[in-house]
């Protein structure tokens, strides 16, 4: 007679940070994960208002609309207030952020400003944690 095979299944859920390594094999199966992520470098208070003026530099020399460049301003500016807040919420600083991506990505003319954009909310994406989702970085 033939004897069944046995089955096994496995799920991961969460997530994974620093230099991990997880290995498990047995019967048919052999999982490895090797998870190699440096990790993001917590900036100061200071340097997170540096990068957000950057990011209201760029917003006020962009090509956008002068009724879009304001409402583009503004959500920064909220963005650099909230910062400067005694706790603040970094998903407020991220929604900010993100109605000012939007903004961006809605006009054609703003491609450049886009580019530019990038690095400097790689930067932020440290300070932001979890909260970096809602950017999609």
């Amino acid at each position: 007679m033939f004897k069944k095979p046995t089955s096994q299944s496995q799920s991961f859920a969460g997530s994974i940070e620093g230099n991990t390594t997880i290995s498990q094999s047995g019967g048919d199966s052999h999982i490895t994960v090797n998870n190699n992520v440096q990790q993001d470098k917590q900036i100061t208070i200071d340097e997170l208002l540096n990068l957000l003026d950057q990011i209201e530099n760029l917003a006020r020399n962009s090509n956008l609309p002068d009724g879009k460049s304001e409402t583009a301003i503004s959500h920064i500016k909220n963005a650099i207030k909230e910062v400067k807040q005694n706790e603040p919420s970094k998903d407020y600083v991220a929604r900010s952020l993100k109605r000012f991506v939007d903004l961006l990505k809605d006009s054609n003319l703003a491609v450049i400003e886009l580019q530019k954009l990038q690095p400097i909310l790689g930067g932020l994406a440290g300070w932001l944690g979890t909260a970096r989702h809602i950017l999609g970085i």
